[in-house]
């Protein structure tokens, strides 16, 4: 039986803090498998059977017995404060980008495949392609990477566009999130929630870490614990795309698609699939 060499995405954010459920990690093994599979010629990507795979249904015996996915994820997890579906989302939105890759499809028209039968979900991942202007072309040395989910009762999506210095230097430029809250009373408000939701979530993606050293957490106060500052915050715009019929969150959601968004930028800017986080502390040379 051969091991397949990807190390479970779940080990990076369990030692930084950011916790996952058991069930989902073990979805996820299912997933890379399924990609496995794929890569290899020994199995056909359908719209049906990558759904499958992303929510732990696939079991294509065949793959099962040809193949085992090593997880060596043994760190204790926690919760992510009170954002415990955030992790599970993370690695499922991304998991996405890594099947697309292996079909040899684009991101946003594989997405688009999967969702032909969720129409909230379309919706918000075309709003964001659109305003983004997925497709279009881009300055030399700027990428873009696309994510969607759905969390708090709304549904989001998110295009990140970010530069990778050839020294592995990395830029995150724009951010365009599109959510579907059922109802907006204030569109003002809600665009402030989503901005301030990435000032968190790409606080967590990039500097998010706590370290333990003789018994003490060494971060004291934020001159030891990084988080996102005016020079490096990116632009956000976005896209408010109401259906109504139900109240959703619009604070929270959108932290779900801001890790994945920019790490799907980083893989189409080098090539990369960087699963431990934060980044400050991964090697961002092109592969």
């Amino acid at each position: 039986m051969e091991e397949i060499g990807i190390r479970n995405p779940a080990t990076g954010l369990a030692e930084a803090g950011l916790g996952m459920a058991a069930s989902v990690r073990y979805n996820l093994l299912e997933g890379l498998l399924y990609e496995e599979t794929i890569r290899r010629g020994e199995a056909e990507l359908t719209a049906d059977g990558a759904l499958r795979a992303l929510t732990g249904q696939h079991t294509g015996r065949s793959a099962k017995d040809k193949f085992v996915v090593r997880d060596d994820n043994t760190t204790d997890q926690i919760w992510w404060d009170n954002n415990k579906p955030l992790s599970p989302e993370h690695f499922r939105v991304l998991h996405e980008d890594m099947l697309a890759h292996a079909a040899g499809k684009d991101p946003l028209e594989f997405r688009r495949a999967l969702m032909k039968n969720h129409p909230k979900h379309l919706a918000v991942l075309n709003a964001a392609a659109e305003k983004a202007g997925w497709g279009k072309p881009l300055p030399a040395g700027v990428f873009r990477g696309i994510c969607q989910t759905m969390g708090f009762g709304a549904y989001v999506a998110a295009v990140a566009e970010v530069s990778v210095s050839p020294e592995g230097k990395l830029k995150v430029l724009r951010i365009v999130a599109a959510t579907d809250p059922g109802h907006v009373v204030n569109p003002a408000q809600v665009e402030r929630q989503i901005e301030g939701s990435f000032v968190y979530g790409l606080s967590a993606a990039l500097y998010g870490e706590i370290t333990i050293k003789g018994g003490r957490v060494e971060q004291e106060n934020f001159d030891t614990y990084e988080v996102m500052r005016l020079e490096a915050m990116p632009a956000v715009e976005t896209v408010l795309v109401p259906s109504g019929g139900f109240w959703g969150g619009v604070g929270e959601p959108t932290i779900a698609v801001a890790a994945p968004a920019v790490l799907n930028a980083i893989f189409a800017a080098t090539g990369k699939r960087i699963r431990n986080l934060p980044l400050k502390n991964a090697d961002l040379k092109k592969a």
